[in-house]
C-alpha cells in the first residue's frame, strides 16, 4: 500500500510539473520575459524535484527494481551520478545567457535544458513500471 501511494505521489510530481515543459503553449510567459529563460528556470526546477522524487521511490523499491527492472536500476544510478552536473550546468548556462544573450549562449542553454528534459522523459517512461512494483 505504501508503495502504491508513493507511486501515485511520483506520478503527481512528474506528470503535472513536466507538462509545463512538454506543453509550453499552456504555460504563459509574461510580456517582457525571455521565453528561453522562463523555460530554463521551469525545467531546472522541475528536473530537480522529479529527480529527487524518482530517486526516493527507486530506493524504496531497490530490491524489486534490481531483480525485475535492471534498466531502471542502471538508469537511476547513472542519473544519480550525473544529475548534479546536469543541474549545475543548466543553472550556470541560464545565468550566462541572462547576462549575455548571444546565439552561442542560447544554443548552449537550450542543449542543457534538452538534457534535463530527456532525463525527465525517461523517468516518465519508467514511472509506470515502478508504480506496478509490489
Amino acid at each position: 500500500m505504501k508503495t502504491k501511494i508513493s507511486a501515485l505521489l511520483l506520478a503527481a510530481f512528474i506528470l503535472l510539473p513536466s507538462s509545463f515543459i512538454l506543453l509550453p503553449g499552456c504555460a504563459t510567459v509574461q510580456p517582457g520575459n525571455d521565453p528561453i529563460l522562463v523555460n530554463a528556470e521551469r525545467t531546472t526546477a522541475t528536473a530537480y524535484d522529479t529527480f529527487d522524487t524518482f530517486f526516493a521511490l527507486e530506493r524504496q523499491n531497490d530490491t524489486y527494481v534490481k531483480a525485475h527492472s535492471p534498466a531502471i536500476h542502471k538508469f537511476s544510478n547513472d542519473l544519480r551520478r550525473n544529475a548534479p552536473k546536469y543541474l549545475h550546468t543548466a543553472r550556470a548556462l541560464t545565468e550566462t545567457y541572462r547576462q549575455t544573450r548571444t546565439a552561442e549562449n542560447k544554443a548552449n542553454l537550450v542543449t542543457a535544458i534538452a538534457v534535463l528534459t530527456e532525463a525527465i522523459n525517461q523517468i516518465q517512461a519508467y514511472q509506470p513500471m515502478l508504480k506496478s512494483t509490489p
